[in-house]
């Protein structure tokens, strides 16, 4: 049981790692202005908006990376392997909807997102869940 809830920890552990280091590169190719208050909901959507779709296929791309490493992670540390690399998957999908969901993003980038990421998830619990 340890290991199993160990398992879940460390994916999520490390799947937010690596959401935040591909956040910190996508910050620094497209940085706030020097103007915004990232606490006003209206200003930070209307920022959002104005991005170009690169920094949006620069953000799916993360979040495809650290879904996929979580869930992979999970799956295979966990020794119930696809109930808990399921529920790794889970609880990181929550904290991406939770997040993305704070701001007023396109419909499509949230929508083809969050189907691309739930994917790569699912790819890397049957990659996980594989016997090597």
């Amino acid at each position: 049981m340890v290991k199993d809830i160990s398992a879940i920890v460390v994916a999520v552990i490390v799947g937010l790692l690596i959401s935040v280091t591909g956040m910190m590169i996508y910050n620094s190719l497209y940085p706030y202005p020097m103007d915004l208050n990232v606490r006003d909901a209206h200003s930070m959507s209307d920022f959002l908006h104005d991005l170009p779709n690169k920094a949006y296929a620069i953000k799916i791309f993360v979040n495809i990376l650290s879904a996929f490493c979580a869930a992979l992670l999970s799956s295979i540390i966990s020794k119930s392997k696809k109930r808990f690399g399921i529920i790794g998957l889970i609880l990181f999908m929550g904290i991406i909807l939770y997040r993305d969901s704070k701001y007023d993003y396109p419909t499509l980038y949230f929508i083809v997102g969050m189907a691309l990421t739930l994917l790569s998830g699912l790819a890397g619990l049957f990659v996980g869940t594989r016997r090597l």
